[in-house]
């Protein structure tokens, strides 16, 4: 039987790759190499001063929860995959959904309940909250400090100018409409009963975090 949702993310990996190839090596395609690094500096040294466009930092940063987000979805049911659960997760703080997707495509869905390394981790409600706090920040930098119309005009014209972030905000969003079927089979699990993972994946990030702090513990195998 197959899950329909795994050539899904499958065929998804494979058009955001296939994208993202194109319009790196394109002519006129954005910043270059030097320059996008620059650019990663700059954030990861002084993020919150302005250097960079406030939006921006706040999606980069975003990249610090969501794998976090998928790691406590994912990772209970990782021990004993045919793939190396470990290296998908907690590869995609770097790369994103270029390693969730293939994780999500050839993972065994019908795996038991044998928690992966490190999936203690994001069953805790401290590190759960600090996450939701932290998110709340950056959406509160990114959209409301020192508010100026200039950020989202400036954001429209890196979007469409620069390579970088072009695509990690592609990849950003699709993390967060791609949770949905992870957090649907982790509500199986746990048997969980209130909204569906369709309600809670409708409002990005912090709607997947409260069904996480909200659910019940895993049954016994």
């Amino acid at each position: 039987i197959i899950n329909p949702p795994r050539p899904i993310h499958f065929g998804i990996f494979l058009v955001l790759s296939v994208y993202a190839f194109y319009i790196s090596y394109a002519e006129n395609s954005g910043y270059s190499g030097a320059a996008n690094n620059d650019l990663i500096n700059a954030i990861i040294s002084h993020p919150y001063d302005g250097t960079v466009n406030p939006i921006y930092v706040a999606l980069f940063n975003y990249f610090a929860i969501i794998p976090g987000i998928y790691a406590a979805l994912l990772l209970p049911k990782a021990k004993g995959q045919k793939w190396p659960a470990a290296f998908f997760i907690y590869g995609a703080y770097a790369l994103g959904y270029f390693l969730i997707g293939p994780y999500l495509a050839l993972r065994d869905t019908s795996n038991s309940n044998k928690q992966g390394f490190g999936a203690s981790i994001f069953e805790n409600k401290i590190f759960l909250g600090l996450s939701f706090i932290f998110g709340l920040y950056l959406t509160y930098y990114g959209l409301l400090s020192d508010y100026s119309i200039d950020r989202y005009k400036e954001f429209t014209e890196l979007f469409s100018s620069n390579t970088l972030i072009h695509v990690s905000t592609i990849d950003l969003t699709i993390l967060n409409l791609a949770v949905w079927d992870p957090m649907r089979e982790d509500m199986s699990r746990r048997k969980w009963t209130g909204p569906s993972a369709l309600t809670f994946a409708l409002f990005p990030l912090f709607g997947p975090l409260a069904y996480i702090f909200l659910r019940p513990p895993l049954p016994e195998d």
